[in-house]
């Protein structure tokens, strides 16, 4: 099924040409779940237009999230397509919950779908190098061992998970990292780690780790 109803939206409505197919081209390409398989070089093919993956991240910012840096989840679309919640006795619902279990998300409580992109963040492990790419360090909960609670000895801990953070020229310091914390939801803030960490071209547009931290925090919040 298509929704219709995305052209009185405004956030579609205000999305250049080639975004709007792009749009098209992942609720096209997506799985049973909605996740889709991040490839903008087939995006930009199929399209015929340059595909910017941070302008994409931009425009589509309150409709999709990002896994692990492979995947982004189209929100609300098994809702749409197929109903909530689901039911395993029917063969595309359980094909549904066998996605979402490889995936690392947990549906025991079916009434969470609405939430599911806090789901994400909180039951997929971060796997991550310097370059973005897979391979590296896993935190098994980071709201102990990141520096959550403002422990200068686990703020150490960040360069494990997030090492992407501490290579600008202008790297995260202890207190700017306290900063962070006490402005914004801590939540919000390991997602903002979360993407910085996994956006190939971080280092190439800004020289600093806070700023660009708060720009995307302040953005989120929009």
């Amino acid at each position: 099924m298509t929704d219709t109803g995305k052209w009185d939206k405004k956030w579609f409505r205000e999305l250049p040409t080639a975004y709007k197919l792009f749009w098209q081209f992942i609720l096209d390409r997506c799985d049973l779940a909605g996740f889709w398989d991040i490839d903008f070089k087939a995006a930009t093919f199929f399209i015929g237009s340059p595909i910017k993956r941070d302008k994409a991240i931009v425009y589509f910012k309150d409709q999709i999230y990002e896994v692990a840096g492979k995947y982004w989840l189209v929100l609300d679309f098994i809702k749409f397509q197929n109903g909530w919640p689901l039911n395993n006795s029917s063969p595309v619902h359980k094909k549904i919950t066998e996605i979402l279990n490889t995936k690392g998300i947990d549906i025991k409580d079916n009434t969470l779908y609405d939430r599911v992109v806090d789901r994400v963040c909180y039951t997929q492990l971060v796997i991550v190098k310097v370059d973005g790419g897979e391979g590296g360090n896993k935190s098994t909960n980071p709201l102990k061992d990141l520096g959550w609670n403002k422990s200068e000895s686990q703020y150490q801990g960040l360069n494990k998970s997030y090492p992407k953070l501490f290579l600008f020229t202008d790297p995260l310091t202890f207190e700017q990292h306290q900063k962070l914390l006490t402005k914004y939801n801590p939540k919000d803030v390991e997602i903002i780690y979360n993407e910085m960490q996994n956006y190939k071209d971080l280092l190439k547009k800004s020289e600093s780790a806070y700023l660009t931290a708060t720009n995307w925090l302040n953005r989120k919040k929009k």
